[in-house]
Formats: structure tokens, sequence, C-alpha cells
């Protein structure tokens, strides 16, 4: 089985089932995550390997600006609620502010 060699590996072979299940679950959990998010006004826009968010046009931008720590907490807090919502393997990990002028990155993992 060519799962078994690979480091962490469940024994069970690449491409089953369980893989599609996983892959469909983290889609739908990115899904809501973006829909969420757009609702919110953060212009959110996901990265080809799904692993970081780029939020732009953040409605609370003064304020984060004066008070950083407390806005993107809030903003990690609900990426974090939003993916526990829905069952799958994606986690919020962080969230980087000011990457670039009212351009923060929100880092996913699996």
């Amino acid at each position: 089985d060519r799962d078994a060699a690979r480091p962490g590996g469940t024994g069970a072979p690449v491409g089953t089932a369980d893989d599609d299940a996983t892959s469909a679950a983290a889609r739908r959990q990115l899904a809501l995550l973006e829909t969420h998010l757009e609702d919110l006004g953060l212009a959110p826009q996901l990265d080809p390997d799904g692993r970081r968010m780029h939020l732009r046009d953040c409605p609370f931008l003064p304020m984060a600006q004066e008070r950083t720590e407390m806005v993107c907490s809030v903003h990690l807090g609900v990426a974090r609620g939003v993916l526990a919502c829905e069952e799958g393997p994606v986690r919020a990990e962080r969230l980087e502010p000011f990457v670039g002028p009212g351009h923060c990155v929100l880092h996913l993992n699996r």
C-alpha cells in the first residue's frame, strides 16, 4: 500500500474514498469561510494551494490600525468559529496583519 510508506501514513491507499471525503469537506469549509468573510466585507481571496486567504477592504480598518491585536484577534476567532461549524480538516492558524496597505493574510492548515 502506497500510503504506509509516507510519514504519518494511515495505511490506507492514496486516492481512497477517505481522501475524497477529506477534500470535499475542506472545500465545504473553505466555501463557507469565504462566504462569511465576504459578508463581513473583507473581500477574501484564497491562494490556489488553499493555505492562505488574503483579506482586503477591512470595514474596520481605522480601528484595526489603532487596535490591531484586538480587531485581528476577533477576525481570527470568527474564522476559527466558521471553520468549526463545518466538519473538516481546515483550521485557521493565525492572522498576519498589514502585509500591505489594508491587506491581511489568514494562514490556514489541514
